[in-house]
């Protein structure tokens, strides 16, 4: 037993080191640069963000950062938060490998393509990183889908855990004895709508639930599609978070932009929050979950 241990520790470095060094990292960011075609730029990709998850179970996020060229730099994105609500503090650092996304132009963009002609869109990885009970770095990919059979059914569909969004807040929630975290995200779209994303993880025994029920007792996540494209930011003007009432609130919706609850694993149904066209729409976390307010 000791011995499969020991064995089993060098192939994990071995892993780590020819995944993740600073040669092999940048190396893979080169390739991503160069690989304008799916589905080898998509392979490229899931590469780096195996290689990120990897690396932040041994690393802190900044030192992994260190590991990267600053040539490469814009393809990494963190958000670090010290969450603390009195009886438990956690920091969290959530990492988000970001690259350009060939095959979809965008209205609005910073970044060029390779002829310097067009814009694209960006796709996200996101990876999240927590310190466990017992002073261990762990992490997590924020995203996952598979291929696999729906109960009841002879035919394979894709489920989902988490989401493909470029977070920016992680918001704790007052839940008693659960561990409970907002996060806050935003996905820009090809062209309109962008996609705003609200996702409840749980930590549990030093694990994460993706499946925690949070928004209307159905889904750990909550969407709403915002059809403007004044400004590479005019999502914001949508929607906000009450840190003091721990609400989450849309307005000056209009009558094509929906907020939407999956139903189920595969996103094939879901629950439209605002039926009735409703300008403005608020969910209050109870201890519990997120629920509509009226």
């Amino acid at each position: 037993m000791h011995l499969k241990k020991i064995l089993l520790l060098l192939i994990h470095l071995l892993v780590f080191h020819s995944s993740f060094s600073q040669s092999g990292i940048n190396g893979l960011f080169e390739q991503l640069k160069k690989e304008r075609f799916f589905p080898k730029q998509e392979e490229i990709a899931n590469q780096l963000y195996d290689s990120l998850e990897l690396s932040l179970k041994d690393l802190p996020a900044h030192e992994v950062l260190s590991l990267i060229d600053p040539e490469y730099s814009d393809h990494i994105r963190v958000l670090n938060s010290t969450c603390d609500d009195g009886e438990h503090s956690r920091q969290l650092s959530v990492v988000v490998l970001v690259h350009p996304n060939y095959f979809k132009q965008v209205y609005f963009s910073d970044a060029t393509s390779l002829d310097e002609k067009s814009s694209y869109a960006e796709e996200f990885y996101p990876v999240i990183q927590w310190i466990g009970n017992d002073g261990s770095l762990r992490s997590k990919k924020l995203y996952a889908r598979k291929d696999e059979k729906a109960p009841g059914s002879e035919y394979t569909f894709s489920s989902y855990r988490g989401t493909k969004s470029d977070f920016y807040e992680i918001h704790k929630l007052p839940a008693g004895n659960s561990e409970l975290y907002l996060l806050t995200g935003i996905i820009p779209s090809d062209q309109m709508p962008a996609l705003l994303s609200f996702f409840v993880l749980e930590i549990k025994d030093d694990e994460l639930n993706f499946d925690y029920l949070a928004f209307e007792g159905m889904s750990p996540l909550l969407q709403c599609t915002i059809y403007d494209n004044t400004s590479p930011d005019a999502y914001f003007n949508y929607f906000g978070y009450d840190r003091k009432k721990h609400r989450i609130y849309f307005k000056n919706l209009k009558r094509e932009e929906t907020v939407t609850v999956n139903k189920d694993v595969y996103r094939s149904s879901f629950k439209i929050l605002n039926p009735e066209k409703d300008i403005e729409i608020q969910l209050e976390f109870d201890g519990a979950g997120f629920q509509k307010i009226n």
